[in-house]
């Protein structure tokens, strides 16, 4: 294949994601996206931010975006291309210690294969977010088990996946208290103190459960919104457990499940948020935007 038919392809690697695969396989990712007619830049992140900023300076001198990492690493991704107005075919190669986004899409859990899958002509438009100023790929959240994906040790993920969110989570249960928050989205008002709230585009979160079948569609312009009250008794919390094994929101009283295009939060700024499982700083008021298929995916 000669050199001037090769598109331009830009690969953001996160060389410590997960269990450090984008590093082990980054020729193998290399070769097969070179083989399938690209013209290779990689970028290697050194610290967090910094994928985000060079995909908004430089991504529009390319004609397709490939990240290799965790979910964290999509958001940057995202982030950047979303800041920067670069509308150009994103490719996601997971390599993180949970990859819920690539879980929800279907998208191969072998780095070769999946860059493989990268290069493909299919892709599919699906929704992002915005949280205030900022993206998210598919969840922002707080509360339970929202702020372990950068608390919890690296060590401690690359060894047990997404098990050591809820190995550190338990840990912490005791010091963990409930969030008054208030959020309304069309025309109503949700408000309580909260143990885990969740706006999301995802099929689960961190594979601790799973939306009910058929309530979820990551291109339909809406996000699906979970918030959990305090269980103030033994068979509450009981109630509430078996809903959300059962997927049944409707048997407990304590979660509120819902769709909406855009909502408002209200509440302290000391609370910390998160968005596909990276910090974000909290604000008294937050508005959170859907914003309908703002990001095409390549897809097998």
């Amino acid at each position: 294949m000669e050199s001037r038919s090769l598109q331009p392809l830009l690969l953001v690697v996160n060389p410590v994601a997960g269990r450090c695969l984008g590093k082990k396989y980054l020729a193998d990712i290399v070769s097969a996206l070179t083989e399938r007619g690209f013209l290779m830049t990689v970028y290697v992140s050194k610290a967090r931010g910094d994928s985000a900023r060079f995909v908004t300076e430089h991504g529009r001198s390319f004609c397709r975006i490939v990240c290799v990492g965790g979910d964290g690493t999509l958001n940057e991704t995202v982030t950047g291309m979303l800041t920067g107005g670069i509308d150009v075919p994103l490719g996601y190669i997971s390599a993180g210690s949970t990859n819920v986004f690539a879980d929800s899409h279907h998208l191969s859990e072998r780095p070769v294969r999946a860059a493989a899958d990268a290069a493909a002509d299919r892709v599919l438009f699906f929704d992002a977010g915005q949280f205030s100023d900022r993206y998210f790929a598919y969840v922002a959240a707080f509360g339970l088990f929202s702020c372990l994906s950068f608390t919890t040790p690296q060590t401690l993920k690359n060894r047990l996946g997404h098990t050591a969110y809820l190995l550190d989570g338990l840990r912490d249960l005791a010091q963990i208290h409930p969030e008054h928050v208030c959020i309304t989205a069309g025309g109503i008002v949700h408000e309580g103190d909260y143990l885990f709230g969740a706006v999301c585009n995802a099929t689960s979160l961190a594979r601790t459960f799973e939306f009910p079948a058929g309530t979820v569609d990551m291109s339909d312009g809406q996000f699906e919104v979970i918030l959990i009250r305090v269980p103030e008794t033994a068979l509450e919390l009981q109630e509430t457990v078996a809903a959300l094994r059962t997927q049944n929101y409707a048997a407990s009283r304590l979660i509120d499940f819902f769709h909406a295009e855009n909502l408002r939060a209200e509440c302290s700024p000391a609370l910390e948020w998160t968005l596909d499982g990276e910090p974000a700083s909290g604000r008294s008021e937050i508005d959170i935007r859907c914003l309908p298929l703002a990001l095409r995916l390549v897809c097998p």
